[in-house]
């Protein structure tokens, strides 16, 4: 064998061996760099010889050091062979390690959602592996709807296991200060966790554990102090470190014993309550009404109890004197069950009335205690309307005006705030927050939390100042803001500018249509529709020119409005020709390049000068023979790079013909075979997207005609899904819970396959309704109907993610159960040091 050196063997014949053993260790090295490269898609430049580093070494060293050299140079080949495998298999190991936390992260999907979080974001912190990806898109998309979520440990999770338990107010799972930002929290077996920071900041939490089940959670207003009542009747309370450490939040454990005299328990039924500063305590059943002096000195009366009003309800609070107790009755007259309001002297016993009336269905008693929200009924579900009380020493002798709400029950007054001022309000798809003080709705958000089947937390909380509604679920506390005046909702018609930062939408009673900044809940523009309002259907699309200047969206059986995209004022409204036999579904249209409006109203196919709204051109493609059942044309046409033609495609034809619309012409054909439902040509006209008739999508070259990928399956039933070409080169499917990226020419790889998983509530795939210009924005939606922009970027979802689950780490105990170790530092930033990148899927398009 010649080899690079041999002519330096023949001088030194000794040195023979040891250059064999070189060049066959640097072949090999060289060998196995490249195999390995090319596994993990690396790319190796192609012109470096494999023997230059050994005639280069070989050239250059002097012949009295050859065989020092030699030997230096075959063991420094040999370790820099150690050292890359050693890297290669640290880097495989990450691999697997990423891979293990994803696989737990999505099992604990369901019973703790920010477990699971923290999994997923530990598994992408280890190897950003695609299965790491999803499992942090998926614990992304499961919050993605919430503000902030709390869970217990797992040894002691929130609320009762049973939902319908929970729900209808049974179990009273947790309890809050005025603005939600510390919390209680009791588990089904009796045990309690403590959390600071809930609304905002770093959350922290602590275990409580002092050997009695728990009966209820207790926490003062002003947050100071918390405790519960335990069920043999014991009282225990903790003053409360705000800025204390994880597990070190709560001060000595202070014990008062059960109230003598009192009911022998177990306490299990009774609803307790600390008052503002935490100084007193009450509870409360359907026999006695218990109360506890927390600070009471020695030789004073510690505790007591007086008889429980007749008709007790669910609620009781405490009145700013720390003496008055105010409690929920159900009195029964002579027209059925009502509502009040008494207040009862924790001393003497004595009650008065605040509340009552029997047309009074719903209360709801301020965080405070200086109020009652109050709910009068007119009819069954006829109207509502709702006022603020505030507590006197007797009840007013006439009504204050109030807030009226048609079609509506007073079981839809959920939630009040400190003071009274506020109440929400469930109607329909959207929560309500009515300002009774000025008796003028506040805000309107479209409803997420009957999503998640959560019950709602009598009192409202706060986060960055806007109030927040307060879900209880099975091991979850959730926090939804109730942002700026807002009524979109349960949107119909959507789509996305090309940047991806702004929602087009129509509202699904296709009242107005409104523009919607992405991660923001107050539109920017919103404008009514033409009357009568045109319902939008499922085919009904709102549509972009090339320029993003104007849009066209469907206002009536064969009515286009022409819009500014900016301002959405009304450019033209457009009456193409009428659709055979009033059918609804052969009406469709688009923007040619030009930014001329193509229309199809059945077989006759419309240009129209979108400035203007002068008809260009008309087309009757009747002449190319298309028929269908039920009257329908068999007939799609789309759009084509060049002005004034289109593409259209005759159901079960092979060819789709490009025509001239000005003289009716085929100009050329593509022959895509009998089954092609329509095709999507790219600008430059040089590929385009085809979908068979079957529910398949194709990607085909024009010259020379081929298939280059395909076909890939909708899923079942053809699930609503969009395409986009964000370049020339670059094809995106979206469809059936996959978001796959395609290169021309070369197959998807899985980290280029984006799986969202399955959607509850019955595990069906997302759908998807558009996609921006660049191909990183997509709208979605869920199994619940709700849609929202999802940002195809892993550094957003980890930030929004922290946020929700209020930047809280994986514990000590929590690590070391875990089947692979957790790489050190923390998975989330410090609060407030993320981008300003906003969170690009509220509930506000829902």
């Amino acid at each position: 064998m010649v080899y690079p050196g041999h002519e330096l063997c023949r001088a030194f014949p000794e040195t023979s061996i040891l250059l064999r053993i070189l060049w066959a260790a640097s072949a090999a090295l060289l060998e196995q760099l490249e195999a390995v490269a090319s596994e993990d898609e690396i790319v190796v430049h192609p012109e470096v010889p494999k023997h230059r580093l050994l005639v280069l070494l070989a050239l250059l060293l002097p012949p009295q050091d050859v065989h020092q050299t030699l030997i230096v140079v075959l063991v420094l080949i040999f370790g820099s062979l150690f050292g890359y495998y050693r890297h290669v298999s640290h880097e495989r190991a990450a691999d697997s390690a990423s891979r293990a936390l994803a696989r737990r992260s999505v099992d604990q999907a369901d019973g703790d959602p920010v477990l699971s979080a923290q999994l997923a974001l530990a598994a992408y912190r280890t190897s950003h592996t695609h299965e790491a990806r999803d499992a942090l898109l998926r614990s992304y998309l499961a919050d993605n709807f919430s503000d902030r979520v709390l869970t217990g440990p797992q040894d002691a999770p929130i609320g009762s296991p049973d939902f319908t338990h929970l729900v209808s107010g049974d179990a009273d799972a947790i309890q809050t200060n005025f603005d939600g930002d510390v919390v209680v929290a009791k588990s089904a077996g009796g045990r309690a966790t403590a959390f600071v920071h809930a609304t905002s900041g770093r959350i922290r939490s602590q275990r409580i554990d002092e050997g009695a089940q728990i009966a209820a959670p207790l926490v003062s207003g002003d947050g100071r102090r918390a405790g519960f009542l335990s069920l043999n009747g014991e009282l225990i309370w903790y003053d409360v470190h705000r800025d204390g450490t994880e597990g070190h939040l709560l001060g000595p454990a202070h014990r008062l014993s059960a109230v003598s005299r009192a009911s022998d328990g177990p306490y299990d039924g009774y609803k307790a309550v600390l008052s503002v500063d935490g100084r007193f305590a009450a509870a409360l059943s359907n026999k006695d009404l218990l109360w506890w002096d927390l600070d009471a000195s020695g030789g004073a009366r510690h505790s007591g109890r007086v008889p429980a009003p007749s008709d007790v309800a669910h609620g009781i609070r405490s009145a700013p004197d720390g003496r008055t107790l105010l409690v929920e009755v159900t009195p029964l007259t002579k027209d059925g069950f009502s509502k009040g309001v008494l207040a009862v002297d924790r001393i003497s016993g004595k009650t008065r009335t605040v509340v009552e009336g029997k047309d009074i269905q719903g209360v709801k008693i301020s965080g405070d205690g200086t109020a009652v929200a109050v709910c009068a009924q007119h009819g069954v579900g006829d109207s509502v309307t709702v006022w603020r009380q505030p507590i006197t020493d007797a009840p007013p002798k006439s009504r204050p005006p109030g807030y009226t709400e048609k079609e509506l029950g007073c079981d839809a007054m959920e939630s009040v705030d400190t003071t009274g001022s506020h109440v929400a309000i469930k109607e329909s798809n959207w929560t309500n927050l009515v300002d009774l003080e000025h008796r003028t709705l506040a805000a309107s958000v479209g409803r997420t939390l009957d999503a998640d089947r959560l019950g709602v937390y009598p009192l409202l909380g706060s986060i960055d100042g806007q109030p927040a509604l307060i879900g209880m679920g099975k091991n979850r506390v959730v926090y939804s803001r109730l942002s700026a005046p807002n009524r979109i909702i349960l949107a119909g018609p959507m789509a996305l500018t090309d940047d991806g930062r702004k929602v087009i939408t129509v509202l699904a009673d296709g009242s107005r249509i409104g523009i919607v900044p992405v991660g923001t809940s107050q539109p920017t523009a919103r404008v009514y529709r033409p009357k009568p309002y045109w319902k939008p259907k499922h085919t009904d699309l709102i549509l972009f020119d090339h320029a993003e200047r104007h849009l066209a969206e469907r206002v009536g059986s064969n009515r286009v409005m022409i819009r500014t995209v900016a301002t959405l004022q009304p450019v033209h409204e457009i009456t193409t020709a009428p659709l055979p036999d009033k059918s609804s579904r052969d009406m469709s249209y688009f923007f040619e390049h030009t930014g001329d409006l193509i229309t199809v109203s059945g077989t006759v196919i419309q240009r129209w000068d979108a400035t203007s709204g002068q008809q260009l051109a008309r087309y009757d493609a009747k002449t190319l023979h298309p028929s269908g059942a039920n009257g329908s044309t068999d007939l799609q046409v789309a759009s084509y790079p060049t002005p004034g033609r289109v593409a259209i495609t005759v159901w079960g034809e092979r060819d789709v013909r490009i025509v001239n619309l000005g003289n009716g012409r085929t100009e050329s054909t593509l022959a895509t075979g009998p089954d092609t439902n329509t095709v999507a040509l790219t600008q430059d006209g040089r590929h385009f997207a085809l979908l068979r008739r079957g529910g398949a999508v194709e990607l085909w070259r024009r010259e020379p005609l081929r298939k280059v990928m395909g076909p890939v399956g909708l899923g079942e039933n053809n699930a609503q899904f969009t395409v986009g070409f964000p370049s020339k080169n670059t094809f995106l499917l979206a469809s059936h819970g996959l978001i796959r990226l395609y290169r021309f020419g070369d197959p998807a790889r899985e980290e280029n396959v984006y799986n969202l998983g399955p959607t509850p509530p019955r595990y069906n795939p997302y759908t998807f309704h558009a996609v921006s210009g660049d191909g990183r924005t997509v709208l979605y939606t869920d199994g619940y109907g709700r849609s929202a922009p999802l940002r195809l970027d892993p550094d957003v979802w980890r930030n929004a993610l922290c946020a929700v689950i209020g930047y809280r780490e994986l514990t000590t105990e929590e690590r070391s159960g875990l089947p692979v170790d957790v790489p050190a530092g923390p998975l989330c930033p410090e609060p407030g040091s993320r981008t300003a990148e906003p969170n690009p899927g509220r509930p506000e398009l829902t």
